[in-house]
């Protein structure tokens, strides 16, 4: 083998050792490290999101145990998200997820006597400057081959009216295909 080939492998063998310290290690912990104190700082409740994982090869992440709410008493969570990003979407024009998965999402939806709505004070977010409306603006182009919810829980309770109603889903399931 010549001196210069030799040369190429190690640095393609270097190259791909750094793109997947980076991806499977480095990046996920700046990632979560980021995540947890963006919530400590918006969420007025507690909020965590415990780890994240990268495939860079695959293009895959996913985010385990997001809780919004005082333990115990979670008002939004998951205990998996899970996204594979496409390759394609350098070329198409769109973004192309082909998996979107949500396991074992948790809501808790509560309008208090008062007309509150629970979720709506779970983060305190800056005001944002109003955008100039642009007539031109296009939405942005999306592409999902399957979005899967699994295992969802919901509770909904209004004590508004004068008979308070109340509902919960403890089982919620679908799934949605080429959206």
């Amino acid at each position: 083998m010549s001196k210069g080939l030799k040369r190429a492998f190690a640095a393609l063998l270097i190259a791909l050792t750094l793109y997947s310290l980076l991806g499977f290690l480095i990046l996920p912990g700046i990632a979560l490290r980021i995540a947890n104190q963006q919530l400590a700082s918006h969420a007025t409740v507690p909020a965590q999101l415990q780890r994240i994982e990268l495939n860079p090869f695959s293009l895959e992440v996913t985010l385990w145990g997001l809780n919004v709410g005082e333990p115990g008493k979670e008002q939004v969570g998951f205990e998996r998200l899970y996204a594979n990003l496409q390759v394609d979407s350098l070329w198409s024009g769109a973004l192309h997820l082909a998996d979107i998965e949500l396991d074992k999402p948790k809501t808790e939806i509560v309008f208090a006597k008062d007309g509150q709505l629970n979720l709506l004070g779970l983060f305190k977010l800056p005001p944002s400057e109003p955008a100039p409306a642009n007539p031109d603006a296009k939405p942005f182009p999306l592409r999902v081959d399957r979005i899967k919810l699994a295992t969802g829980y919901v509770h909904f309770q209004d004590l508004r009216p004068s008979e308070p109603i109340e509902f919960l889903y403890d089982a919620l399931d679908f799934e949605l295909k080429n959206l």
